[in-house]
């Protein structure tokens, strides 16, 4: 990895992708990004992974077997944005078993069932090297279900209007509790969450410590955390919540 880096980084900017790529065969085009896409995901530059990926995706023959593989790594990153391929596609390239119960999970802030399914697949998703990657970013976005879930209970019309809203640490354990199955979380590890997915950009705000409240607190819809994929194929693709 570092060796590619280190040819490669002349080659890395976005400009210079396009202006490379739209220079030689579609074929080498769809190759070469899909290596710099999974170079950027292993980097964790989920964004600029998804957006790479995408394209050798799009412009790959449906015949080839690589497309596959292409669209192992487009979902792992696609679902760190928020966003994930629709359940038809990913049965399509029998991906369903893998993806599918990943999405559900995010979608219901289900901590418990992700780690299970995790365990349970954790040989296929390390022969992509996918392990740390999802167990990273799939927890983010749980953690951000839990937050809105707990917000769209005690705050609703702020949150529905995508405006700050203010929600108890405490409430937020026991969230956590219920998404993971585990009484042991207190209000500690509920500020700890909420700095994490803070910081990790999945939220804005701060917490006050008076009367364990989290303030000011913006958890933005799906769509806000990223954009939608290139088109032709933005119809395969849904925001995650």
């Amino acid at each position: 990895m570092h060796l590619f880096e280190q040819v490669m980084r002349p080659m890395l900017s976005t400009r210079q992708l396009h202006v490379l790529t739209d220079r030689v065969p579609k074929a080498d085009a769809v190759e070469f990004r899909y290596w710099v896409g999974r170079y950027k995901l292993n980097l964790g530059n989920i964004q600029q992974a998804r957006d790479l990926l995408q394209l050798a995706f799009n412009d790959c023959p449906n015949r080839s077997k690589n497309k596959r593989t292409i669209l192992i790594y487009l979902t792992a990153a696609s679902i760190g944005c928020g966003i994930a391929p629709r359940l038809a596609l990913l049965s399509a390239f029998n991906l369903h078993a893998q993806f599918g119960p990943l999405i559900e999970y995010i979608k219901y802030g289900n901590g418990a069932a992700f780690e299970r399914h995790m365990n349970a697949w954790m040989p296929w998703f390390a022969k992509f090297e996918l392990v740390l990657i999802l167990k990273e970013k799939v927890t983010f976005m749980i953690w951000r279900t839990i937050l809105r879930r707990v917000a769209l209970i005690t705050d609703p019309v702020n949150l529905r209007a995508d405006r700050d809203v203010q929600i108890s640490l405490r409430l937020v354990a026991d969230a956590l509790k219920i998404g993971y199955q585990d009484d042991s979380y207190d209000v500690d590890d509920a500020q700890m969450i909420v700095l994490c997915v803070i910081d990790q950009g999945y939220a804005r705000g701060g917490v006050r410590h008076v009367a364990a409240m989290v303030t000011k607190l913006h958890i933005p819809p799906p769509s806000a955390l990223t954009k939608l994929a290139a088109k032709p194929h933005s119809h395969e693709l849904y925001h995650i919540d």
